[in-house]
């Protein structure tokens, strides 16, 4: 609590702020748009921002009213989406919305950096989470450097609060995701045996690399 309090005022608290945004950072740049009546279909993005998460920073929501994204930028984590477990690194990017249960924990010894974006679920936002096969999922971009420009982008549109800020807001959110699609590869739960025996296998080539030659010396 000592951390929170100290930093209190590297904290962008806003007049509207919504509930669901976290206390448990060091700094924050955010925004939040409360959700207009749209029956145009066009995609909603609601709030988004970026937040520096303290050490030992844990979210635990057994459910959300938004779909969502979140990408990690730096620091190290871990996740559970629906039941199932990943690690958060830098690159890492996961997808959820309403009645999906996630828990999302700051793992490091520093500092969680991460990136958000919210998402009406009356607008376009599901059907192309649908079309893109990312609802619910985790990937892990190789390259975020593009990515990362356009969120902060998108970040500071939506604080504007301009005319068209909700418009071009939308635009900027479609173009993360279709770059997140473009290039991402899907992250795999932590816990299948498949995994952890890459995990092994990984471990031991880096440990022994000097001494392995062959595929029998790592099963040595």
């Amino acid at each position: 609590m000592d951390n929170i309090d100290q930093n209190m005022s590297d904290i962008d608290f806003l007049p509207d702020e919504p509930p669901f945004f976290s206390i448990q950072v060091n700094s924050s740049k955010r925004f939040f748009h409360p959700p207009e009546d749209d029956d145009s279909g066009s995609m909603q993005v609601v709030a988004g921002g970026c937040e520096h998460c303290i050490q030992g920073y844990s979210v635990d929501r057994s459910d959300f009213p938004f779909y969502a994204f979140e990408f990690l930028a730096s620091g190290a984590g871990t996740l559970i989406l629906d039941g199932k477990h990943f690690q958060l690194t830098p690159g890492t990017c996961f997808f959820y919305g309403p009645g999906i249960t996630h828990t999302i924990t700051n793992i490091g010894a520093g500092m969680l950096v991460k990136y958000f974006a919210d998402f009406s679920p009356s607008g376009a936002y599901p059907v192309l989470m649908e079309n893109l096969g990312l609802q619910n999922k985790v990937v892990h971009v190789p390259i975020p450097g593009s990515i990362v420009h356009t969120i902060e982008d998108l970040i500071d549109t939506g604080r504007k609060r301009s005319h068209f800020s909700r418009q071009i807001c939308s635009r900027l959110a479609e173009l993360v995701i279709y770059k997140i699609a473009d290039c991402a590869y899907e992250s795999k739960d932590i816990y299948t045996s498949s995994y952890k025996s890459y995990r092994r296998c990984k471990g031991i080539i880096e440990k022994h690399f000097l001494d392995i030659w062959t595929l029998k010396d790592i099963s040595e």
